[in-house]
């Protein structure tokens, strides 16, 4: 039971990490557009998302690969949520393809 528990928490945490990684992905390309220094803007925020990220998986799930997979389910799945909720032409799961 608490495996079961500790991997829905992890899930928690991982889109939780998630919508942090990809909002503020989503909050840096639409800075960068209207910024002068747009490198700059994206190298920063990459960096500082990508060891966010990173820490706290390592730090949160340790050594358990169960977490791990659960907290990286929980990632994947808020791209998924983040993806529709933005750019809502795209839907959750259709593709939209474009021949002309």
């Amino acid at each position: 039971m608490t495996l079961l528990l500790n991997t829905c928490l992890a899930f928690l945490s991982g889109s939780t990490l998630g919508l942090m990684f990809y909002g503020g992905l989503w909050i840096t390309l639409n800075r960068a557009c209207a910024s002068v220094k747009p490198f700059q803007w994206l190298m920063v925020s990459a960096l500082l998302r990508f060891t966010l990220v990173l820490m706290a998986f390592l730090v949160l799930f340790g050594g358990h690969w169960v977490w791990w997979s659960g907290a990286l389910l929980g990632f994947i799945v808020a791209r998924t949520c983040l993806l529709s909720l933005l750019v809502p032409e795209t839907g959750l799961f259709r593709r939209r393809f474009s021949w002309n």
